[in-house]
């Protein structure tokens, strides 16, 4: 485990089958400490397991807890997905509070999983062009023709290509492809895998100003 996230996950998965003594906390590394009991052969001496497991091999409650982990972590993550889309919704629109400290995560959440099916605001202009593409593509068999949405909102262009989408919005709805201005810097941001909710890949494009021609 590397991360707070997957630490907090698998020591909530922990707590919910293992009763700790001397108010052990996740704080101490309560499963991190049990592995490693169970690696050296040794019975824990920090904690036993509630009473419904009590029977079960300490191999096999380790096994739990990490699938009972994985579903927390999954679960975290998606929690802070829809907030980051809930301020960047407001952001948008420009209903986010300037004061920072004044943010309601909460709401902040309610709105990310109301726009979850729904990456463009309704402050956002597009434009539909048709796009030829050859017919050796094996993806678009027949099809030589897409239709291409160009949207912007903000500082932020998107293209939505019509029979491709992101992880988290509906068939055609996505958009896999943005131009963002990151911190002062163009960059092209790409969701290569519509099972992939973070972007695969992220193009700097300092390099390609005219005042970057020939260093």
């Amino acid at each position: 485990m590397s991360s707070f996230l997957e630490k907090r996950a698998y020591n909530l998965a922990a707590a919910n089958h293992l009763c700790f003594f001397d108010n052990w906390n996740e704080d101490h590394h309560g499963y991190d400490d049990l592995c490693e009991c169970v690696a050296k052969g040794e019975e824990p001496d920090h904690c036993c397991v509630w009473e419904p497991l009590e029977h079960m091999a300490w191999e096999k409650v380790i096994e739990l807890i990490d699938t009972n982990a994985q579903s927390i972590l999954l679960m975290l993550k998606e929690t802070l997905e829809l907030a980051k889309k809930g301020i960047v919704e407001s952001a948008i629109d420009g209903s986010l509070d300037s004061d920072m400290n004044q943010i309601d995560m909460n709401h902040m959440v309610e709105l990310g999983l109301g726009t979850k099916n729904t990456c463009v605001s309704n402050n956002a202009t597009s434009k539909t062009v048709k796009f030829v593409i050859s017919n050796g593509d094996n993806l678009l068999k027949d099809k030589a023709e897409v239709s291409i949405s160009v949207r912007s909102f903000g500082h932020i262009l998107g293209l939505q290509i019509e029979g491709y989408s992101d992880c988290c919005s509906n068939d055609s709805k996505g958009m896999p492809i943005y131009l963002e201005n990151h911190s002062g810097k163009l960059c092209l941001v790409v969701f290569a895998d519509i099972n992939q909710e973070d972007p695969t890949h992220m193009i700097s494009l300092c390099n390609t100003r005219n005042e970057a021609r020939g260093k």
